[in-house]
């Protein structure tokens, strides 16, 4: 009988130790300008914006429309790895391909064709640069995204460069 007693009293006072510990734990702190990753009804990453009484405001690339808020419960901290990737797969959705011309947001980035994969992000400056042979490009700065330059297409007749649309207005006279 003894020794059911004391198992008993030696799990009592382990759970005693354990709700204390508990106790200890802090619920995360989140602070405005944090990436997150929100479990919402759409997941996603998002910057924390700023708080209204228990609920935070996200900045999904510049979105802070109402329905973009939430209780932190739904919100974890992410890693710089994380946003990364988040980042270069948005900027892959975007277009932001392999020889697209983008207008660099940086005065002192080169505007340029991609080359190659992005491959550079800041996190402290919240920026995402893409680096080449030619320098850097700037493409993503605090919920900013360069401008893709669309070129038209050139085409060379007998020694001359024609713009597409020059080239097929001179086709239509011709046939006419």
């Amino acid at each position: 009988m003894k020794t059911t007693e004391n198992k008993i009293e030696a799990c009592e006072k382990l759970l005693g130790e354990l709700k204390a510990e508990l106790l200890k734990i802090k619920e995360p702190e989140f602070k405005a300008g944090e990436w997150v990753y929100w479990r919402g009804a759409q997941p996603t990453y998002a910057k924390l914006e700023r708080k209204i009484g228990d609920r935070w405001v996200l900045n999904i690339f510049g979105d802070i429309t109402t329905h973009n808020s939430c209780n932190e419960k739904f919100i974890c901290h992410v890693t710089k790895d994380e946003i990364k990737n988040h980042l270069i797969e948005e900027a892959e959705k975007r277009g932001y391909k392999e020889g697209v011309k983008v207008k660099c947001l940086s005065e002192i980035g080169n505007p340029g064709i991609l080359k190659n994969r992005i491959n550079e992000y800041d996190i402290e400056k919240d920026k995402l640069w893409h680096y080449s042979s030619d320098g850097a490009t700037l493409i993503y700065k605090q919920g900013k995204w360069a401008e893709i330059i669309e070129e038209k297409p050139v085409i060379t007749f007998d020694g001359v460069e024609y713009s597409e649309t020059t080239l097929r207005s001179l086709i239509k006279k011709a046939t006419e």
